[in-house]
């Protein structure tokens, strides 16, 4: 006797539930758009996201001076880091293992145990981030969607709704260094 293929499609369990669905929502078999068209927005704004999330966390590195920490002192660990730039070590790690992860920084070779893992800041990447006369300088582009646009997003949305403005200066000196580049 052979064994049932796990992963045949199996027919609907008539005594399961539905699943939930708001008011007017449509399954994907139901779209009246093609399934790539829907499907490759949603991958591309998903992948603004993931960028998003990087402006973020790159922010971080640069107003607390990580990657001045490592372009300086050289590779560190999370405690290293800590030390050097003033910040809890747990939060060090988490940011050194996300930019890892990212591919803005890199590891060693050797311990796997997380306090003892060592990060580095290539030279490319140092320069780019740390070197405001390098023609590769991105810092001020970082720190301009997250500095200076996201602190007056409240604003905008009122700004949509009545037509008024917002005035220059509520945007900060982030957004004007980023504009200015």
């Amino acid at each position: 006797m052979t064994p049932p293929d796990r992963f045949a499609p199996h027919p609907p369990n008539p005594r399961a539930a539905a699943a939930p669905r708001l008011p007017g929502a449509r399954s994907a078999t139901e779209s009246a758009v093609p399934p790539t068209t829907a499907q490759a927005l949603s991958v591309r704004l998903f992948m603004a996201g993931l960028g998003a999330a990087e402006l973020m966390t790159a922010y971080l590195g640069l107003r607390l001076g990580l990657y001045d920490a490592l372009a300086e002192g050289g590779p560190a660990t999370a405690p290293q880091l800590a030390e050097r730039a003033g910040i809890a070590p747990r939060y060090a790690r988490e940011w050194l293992e996300q930019q890892a992860a990212a591919g803005i920084l890199t590891t060693a070779p050797g311990d796997i145990d997380p306090d003892r893992r060592v990060f580095v800041l290539p030279p490319g990447h140092a320069e780019a981030l740390t070197d405001p006369d390098s023609l590769f300088s991105i810092a001020p582009l970082v720190l301009l969607p997250i500095g200076g646009m996201a602190s007056v997003l409240p604003q905008l949305i009122e700004a949509f709704r009545t037509g008024e403005g917002i005035a220059y200066e509520r945007f900060g000196p982030e957004l004007r260094g980023g504009a200015a580049c």
